[in-house]
């Protein structure tokens, strides 16, 4: 998340991680991967993710989720984001997520 040298104490962990793969992709072929933030808790954020075929004609190849929590090291329990690492989430001019 940009943040050089972490928070000392507390990181991110990947809490839960699906993918459904939708059609095959042959080799050679250009994809185009998309994660977006799809939704803000206070100790968890989901991220949307998509993986499109883009050559002659566009699909989506696969899709799928990812929920990251912040822990607190020491004790090993969920702890709220940060206000300074959520603000590297998102464009500060857009509408804050949905909690």
């Amino acid at each position: 998340m940009g943040i050089r040298g972490g928070v000392p104490g507390f990181s991110g962990a990947m809490a839960h991680l699906s993918y459904d793969f939708l059609r095959q992709v042959h080799y050679p072929g250009t994809l185009l991967s998309r994660i977006t933030l799809s939704k803000v808790g206070r100790t968890s954020m989901e991220h949307a993710i998509e993986m499109w075929h883009v050559s002659a004609a566009p699909c989506l190849a696969g899709r799928g989720r990812a929920i990251h929590v912040w822990v607190d090291r020491e004790t090993g329990k969920p702890t709220p984001w940060p206000t300074d690492v959520l603000a590297k989430c998102w464009d500060p001019a857009l509408e804050m997520p949905e909690t």
